[in-house]
């Protein structure tokens, strides 16, 4: 019998108290052992995890080693791998609460039509969070879910983030044919020290291609483990410009850019506008996204200069 759930856990040169926390919290799940797998993608960390992290607890631990630097290029490995008819993507910061995995199995059954689904992602602060933060903190994957909510297209409130994303194995399998066909996958979310965060979303449509709804439950429950460094301004404005390269690239190649998005005059108008009424790092961020929309547009214009987007 096929194991009820894969969990792919992805890390690339992890924190290694943070690595054990996410481990620790998977060897406290309710869900016995034998009824799911576990896959460790080590994506060219330079100090090799199998002889260091031991998965002998887990009698379907394995360690699997991308060399293909990148986010998704980790993901589509333990996809490849997994033998689970759900597949659950954890980070190498993530707690889950330790009904996660047996609640997911839940809602896999109550659910049929749902593909895709994700959590409530709290998060626990190295430091005392800036002032600022509080209103950006989605670009750190913190995001709170009071209520169930699903849908049949991307509406944001539907949607899940990667960190604790769980899906169906016939949508990760219709994903990996994708990215093989599809090189642009692979640069929407993060490779080595890069910034991009829009690969989830990429397999959420994937899954609503194939018929799926997606959805957000609060009884999934994650910590998101948040290390000083992220809340350095320069890291932050990196990470803002990044993230949304990534959205608007993803909305441009998916074809749901509105018009007025496709044409550089958007950010450049945003840009104005920032500079203009905004202040502090409210204003830096906002600068940030709006250079990160120009980055898409150019990367668009450079793959495919014959073309406008979308």
């Amino acid at each position: 019998m096929s194991p009820k759930v894969t969990v792919i856990l992805c890390t690339h040169n992890p924190r290694r108290e943070y690595l054990d926390a996410t481990i620790d919290s998977l060897r406290k799940q309710t869900l016995p052992v034998g009824e799911w797998e576990f896959l460790l993608v080590d994506n060219c960390s330079t100090s090799p995890l199998e002889g260091d992290v031991d998965l002998s607890w887990h009698p379907a631990g394995r360690h699997l080693r991308e060399t293909k630097l990148g986010l998704n290029n980790a993901r589509l490995c333990g996809i490849r791998a997994a033998a689970g008819d759900l597949i659950l993507f954890v980070d190498d910061d993530n707690v889950l609460a330790p009904d996660y995995l047996n609640t997911c199995c839940e809602i896999a059954a109550k659910w049929p039509m749902l593909g895709m689904w994700g959590c409530h992602i709290a998060a626990r602060y190295e430091n005392e969070p800036p002032p600022w933060l509080q209103k950006y903190a989605h670009h750190l994957a913190v995001r709170e879910c009071t209520q169930t909510m699903f849908g049949s297209f991307m509406d944001d409130r539907c949607v899940p983030y990667g960190a604790g994303l769980c899906i169906r194995a016939e949508v990760g399998r219709a994903y990996s044919e994708k990215a093989a066909q599809d090189s642009l996958c692979t640069s929407l979310d993060r490779i080595g020290k890069g910034f991009g965060a829009a690969g989830d979303h990429d397999i959420c449509h994937t899954g609503l291609e194939l018929g799926f709804g997606v959805g957000r439950f609060p009884i999934l429950r994650m910590t998101h483990l948040i290390p000083a460094a992220r809340m350095n301004p320069d890291y932050f404005l990196k990470l803002a410009r990044g993230n949304s390269r990534s959205a608007l690239l993803l909305s441009l190649v998916r074809k749901t850019a509105a018009s007025y998005r496709k044409t550089p005059l958007w950010p450049l108008f945003k840009l104005s506008v920032g500079w203009l009424v905004r202040r502090g790092m409210e204003r830096r961020i906002f600068c940030a996204q709006a250079r990160g929309e120009l980055d898409a547009l150019m990367q668009m214009r450079a793959q495919n200069p014959m073309s406008t987007p979308g």
